[in-house]
């Protein structure tokens, strides 16, 4: 009985981790719409994920986190790590500086379609009904919220819909190359090479630019609000949040993950950012979010 009481706790403790982690995911889209006002993209991540470097280093050499990665994972956990965040943020940041914050989490609601997509691809999985139809439905749902309303028509912004639904592709094959490496190494080791090739590969990137990369921290310096955004950006979604959900995938799927983060990236793009609200967003969104959740369901299930 106590053991079942203790099972139960451990997953209650799980799905509230899980739902901190997704709300504040849900929020970054707001956080670089706002770093974004005074900083380039390249210096937002670079900036972001120095910061997040620092505070993990800060948790390793005060013992609060121990780190060990053994040499016969270290290739592997770096090329999972250039993966996310160097391929990812790199598309996301340019993606969410040509569109909208709920167009930026709507379009990145369907990683966990392209998940089951390259699921199929590797292992040659035949899918069944439930997954295609929610998988269309899904789709369906972006191409309602895009084609139908001024505000979201296919324009000018075409650009930033294609990284964006590049990103969502990056972040799958992160997940699915994640969901392997746990098996091997652990969150913790993940997360910090996360952070650490994040530092290093956006800083090199403004040096190979020709910037200064010590401008943007000064920027942030010389702005409350920009270092306010950098910091939730840097310490609240880079070490904490990817550390909770990290944590989360090694131990099972994050199956509210991409619909809370959705819906809190929507709410707060609507309600902070002025984005564009019409009958098309909302059964748009419902679209979405009910395909993704069923294409978690059938690969629970292990539909053939």
């Amino acid at each position: 009985m106590n053991h079942l009481k203790a099972i139960t706790i451990k997953r209650n403790f799980v799905f509230f981790i899980l739902l901190l982690e997704s709300i504040t995911f849900g929020l970054s889209f707001l956080g670089m719409k706002a770093a974004l006002l005074a900083l380039e993209p390249m210096e937002v991540i670079a900036c972001r994920w120095t910061i997040a470097f620092c505070a993990y280093l800060f948790l390793i050499l005060t013992g609060m986190i121990k780190v060990k990665i053994n040499k016969r994972n270290r290739k592997n956990v770096i090329l999972i790590a250039f993966l996310q965040p160097c391929c990812y943020s790199i598309c996301e940041i340019l993606g969410v500086d040509l569109v909208s914050v709920s167009e930026s989490a709507i379009l990145l609601a369907l990683l966990p379609v392209f998940v089951t997509l390259i699921t199929i691809c590797v292992y040659k999985e035949r899918p069944g009904g439930l997954s295609v139809i929610s998988m269309l439905l899904a789709f369906a749902g972006v191409i309602v919220i895009f084609m139908f309303g001024k505000a979201t028509a296919l324009s000018g912004n075409i650009v930033g819909y294609v990284l964006l639904l590049t990103t969502a592709v990056i972040g799958a094959v992160f997940s699915v190359g994640s969901n392997k490496m746990f098996a091997e190494c652990a969150f913790r080791e993940i997360t910090f090479m996360m952070t650490l090739e994040g530092a290093f590969f956006f800083n090199l990137i403004l040096v190979l630019q020709g910037k200064n990369p010590f401008s943007g921290y000064l920027a942030c310096v010389s702005s409350s609000h920009t270092l306010l955004a950098i910091l939730f950006l840097g310490i609240g979604c880079s070490v904490l949040a990817m550390y909770a959900y990290n944590y989360v995938l090694s131990r099972q799927t994050a199956a509210i993950h991409i619909n809370v983060i959705t819906v809190t990236g929507v709410v707060t793009g609507i309600l902070l950012n002025d984005d564009p609200f019409g009958w098309n967003i909302a059964v748009g969104v419902l679209m979405v979010l009910v395909g993704v959740t069923l294409v978690q369901i059938a690969e629970k299930k292990n539909i053939p």
